[in-house]
């Protein structure tokens, strides 16, 4: 693409200011939206990772534990959640180090045994924090990398910052989940 090495280096340099812009712009709205609902935000956070639209109290469809099972996931749900998340995405997942993974959902039969065996209330990744990373249609997110990112709700005002500062990955709402995961089980299934 270049032929002067310099001008790529120069290129690559403007594109590392660009996504620590990004990353600040996040940084700030992040900041913003918990300043705004730090009173409720925890209870709108859990609202939408059971379906519930806090906004309007309306019930958005989740996905179906049978294509849900397929996903592999990690919640962040945990201190320092955007931290934690801007590390992932700018690092990875580093495959020599212990990652805990589940199931972005089951079916509702499997919940009470694979809620013992993963260390999850519900057999489940968490969704209820800032967000959950996913794998592709029958992938391993620690093999085969983060392919999804579901943003909370509560936190939808940070999703196109997010998509412009990472554009390898794909972030949508967690609201969003039954059309996404059913779109790509769907394309994966009928290849």
């Amino acid at each position: 693409m270049f032929e002067n090495p310099n001008l790529a280096q120069e290129a690559g340099e403007e594109n590392l200011i660009e996504k620590e812009k990004l990353v600040e712009e996040v940084n700030q709205q992040y900041n913003e939206i918990y300043s705004k609902k730090r009173m409720t935000l925890s209870d709108e956070m859990f609202a939408v990772s059971h379906g519930i639209n806090p906004e309007t109290d309306e019930i958005f469809e989740t996905i179906d534990g049978n294509i849900g099972i397929n996903f592999d996931a990690h919640g962040i749900a945990k201190t320092n959640q955007l931290s934690t998340l801007i590390d992932l995405l700018n690092k990875g997942i580093d495959k020599n180090r212990d990652f805990y993974t589940a199931p972005f959902e089951v079916p509702k039969e499997l919940r009470a045994a694979l809620g013992a065996g993963l260390g999850t209330g519900g057999g489940t990744a968490y969704k209820d924090g800032l967000a959950v990373l996913t794998s592709g249609y029958k992938e391993k997110l620690k093999e085969n990398g983060i392919k999804h990112v579901f943003i909370n709700d509560a936190f939808a005002g940070l999703k196109d910052s997010l998509a412009k500062a990472y554009p390898q990955y794909l972030f949508h709402l967690l609201s969003e989940q039954k059309t996404v995961m059913e779109v790509e089980a769907s394309k994966a299934e009928n290849k």
